[in-house]
């Protein structure tokens, strides 16, 4: 007899295994009678919703946790308080797949009738909310809900151990459900046991000194535990800028008579960091930003940073020292030299700049206290040069508050400058220069915002003729009055030149909307000027743009018409925080 090839042999057994392969099936599943939160979550419950993406499945598999659906919906409903809930199910197939319906019907919620947490045998007349903007989840009335049920359990714990009582403990957690009077009631007992102290505070890292980093730890030995207290030092040392992550070891089992120590280690960031930035505005048109921080140059803290940046219509270079003082996470002393060259409103300027600055905190406010020395040569269009020498010093107060300060829904932010010279005192002319600046967000729906922009400014000045441009009040652009060019709103000399305003007033009214996802919309109203006298030379705009939340703020694409009968519509770009 003769032999079959190899190839025949491997032919008949590749078609035995494609036979005893069990098919590809398709398993397609249909939810009727719940939606939203409730359809999602009978989707998670759903043993038979894992089978949908697999290769392939077995007959035998498909029936098993079809017949799992009724506990598996039932587990879903309670889950949500719906205890009184039927679902009707079939399955079907057609050829390899499979159709698998689900009828449901929920039934009525079942409401939390009694909330009884009792803390160290006396009532809790408050629970807090998981989260501070939330509302509170265990209240009588409301839909009893599994996951904050437990999640408020959580809470408490953790809110009374972050005021030292680190034992604290649920000693009784009962829900008990009455699914035909459709009512629950709540009760809980929580032992908190004693109250610690804090202990030593040993604060691990290798960058400072001791006698700098011992100044971060504002925690005394001996106070009540506070999970506060730590959250404030673990963010002072990020925001120092010294160091990349912070851990917090709360060694419990080591405590000594009530009082607990705590190991706070500290890993520190690069010591150096490099940056390179591209940008387009309609205001400064291209622009690149580049420097170099050394974060620190010795263990004292020391810090030193270069700046350069180059567009259109301003080209600045500067270089800055800073030393940590006082509160030794906000608190620095700074000097620093700038050079700068700019077009501002019609005039060119070179300008050199000396000066000193203390930033620190003061009366809940960010204060910087600075002196500068600045000599400037300008000259507009139709006019000679001039130089001007200032001898500057000012104050700058600042406060910001935001639920989010990339992406805002809810805040404000406020500054207010006021700095001046003296004639005899290494200054052309005497004057006092003063702004301030306000934005407001509220939300409205859930998808939109309102945005209240202001901003006020005055001169008083012996000799306002002998003031530099960078001195002087110009509007217009894209973070003033849209509609019109930057810089351009301001009083002007005989031939037509901006020539800067001593007083300044900016007004916007803004609302914008999310459409689709992190794309939305926006309506604006602008009015604002700078004049020789207060509230003069107003001009009004209106206009409307696109929004889009991007990694690294809001990207804004506004178009803008004038309502003082100037032609046009202008277009202006814009990218950034609204605070």
């Amino acid at each position: 007899m003769r032999a079959r090839p190899l190839s025949l042999w491997l032919s008949w057994l590749a078609c035995l295994l494609m036979l005893a392969a069990p098919a590809i099936a398709e398993i397609r599943i249909t939810i009727e009678g719940v939606r939203g939160t409730v359809l999602a979550n009978v989707e998670a419950h759903l043993a038979i919703s894992e089978l949908v993406d697999r290769a392939s499945v077995t007959t035998a598999e498909v029936r098993r946790r079809h017949l799992r659906a009724p506990s598996d919906i039932t587990n879903a409903l309670q889950a949500l308080g719906y205890y009184q809930s039927s679902a009707q199910t079939s399955l079907a197939r057609a050829g390899e797949d499979w159709e698998a319906t689900y009828r449901i019907e929920r039934g009525p919620p079942t409401r939390l009738r009694t909330v009884l947490i009792e803390v160290d045998g006396v009532g809790l007349t408050k629970i807090p909310p998981p989260e501070p903007s939330a509302d509170p989840y265990l209240v009588a009335g409301e839909r009893v809900h599994h996951g904050r049920y437990e999640k408020t359990k959580q809470v408490l714990l953790e809110s009374m151990r972050a005021e030292g009582f680190l034992d604290a403990v649920v000693t009784k957690a009962t829900l008990d459900v009455f699914p035909e009077l459709s009512v629950a009631d709540v009760h809980w007992q929580i032992a908190r046991g004693p109250r610690y102290e804090f202990g030593e505070i040993r604060l691990a890292q290798t960058v400072l000194n001791e006698d700098l980093a011992r100044r971060f730890v504002q925690i005394q030995s001996g106070t009540a535990f506070s999970g506060a207290q730590l959250n404030a030092l673990q963010l002072r040392l990020i925001n120092s800028g010294y160091f990349n992550e912070v851990a917090v070891d709360i060694q419990k089992d080591a405590a000594v008579a009530g009082r607990v120590p705590v190991t706070v280690t500290a890993t520190p960031r690069a010591s150096r960091n490099y940056r390179l930035g591209l940008g387009y505005g309609t205001d400064t048109g291209p622009r690149i930003t580049t420097g170099m921080e050394f974060r620190r140059l010795n263990q004292a803290g020391h810090r030193l940073r270069l700046d350069l940046q180059a567009s259109q219509i301003r080209t600045q270079g500067g270089l800055e020292y800073a030393i940590p003082v006082r509160d030794v996470s906000t608190d620095l002393l700074k000097f620093y030299t700038r050079a700068e060259t700019a077009d501002i409103g019609d005039a060119d300027s070179d300008q050199y700049t000396l000066g000193g600055r203390l930033e620190d905190g003061w009366l809940g406010l960010r204060r910087a206290l600075y002196l500068e020395y600045s000599h400037e040569v300008f000259n507009f269009d139709s006019e000679p040069k001039q130089d001007s020498d200032l001898l500057t010093p000012g104050i700058r107060l600042s406060l910001q508050r935001g639920d989010d300060l990339l992406f805002t829904r809810r805040g404000f932010s406020a500054s207010l400058d006021v700095h001046g010279g003296v004639e005899s005192l290494l200054s052309d002319t005497s004057f006092v220069h003063a702004s301030t600046n306000l934005t407001a967000v509220w939300p409205l729906t859930q998808s939109s915002r309102l945005i209240l922009r202001g901003a006020i400014g005055v001169i008083k000045a012996d000799n306002f003729e002998a003031l530099p441009p960078s001195q002087r009040f110009f509007t217009g652009g894209d973070r003033s009055v849209r509609g019109y060019a930057f810089e351009s709103l301001s009083p002007r000399n005989a031939a037509g030149d901006d020539i800067g305003g001593e007083h300044y007033f900016n007004q916007s009214v803004e609302v914008d909307k999310l459409v689709w996802r992190d794309f939305g919309v926006a309506a604006f109203y602008d009015r604002g000027g700078a004049s020789e006298k207060p509230l003069g030379g107003q001009h009004e705009a209106v206009g409307i743009g696109l929004r889009y939340r991007s990694p690294v703020g809001m990207i804004r694409i506004d178009v803008a018409k004038p309502l003082d009968g100037t032609s046009g519509i202008r277009l202006h770009l814009g990218l950034g925080p609204d605070l």
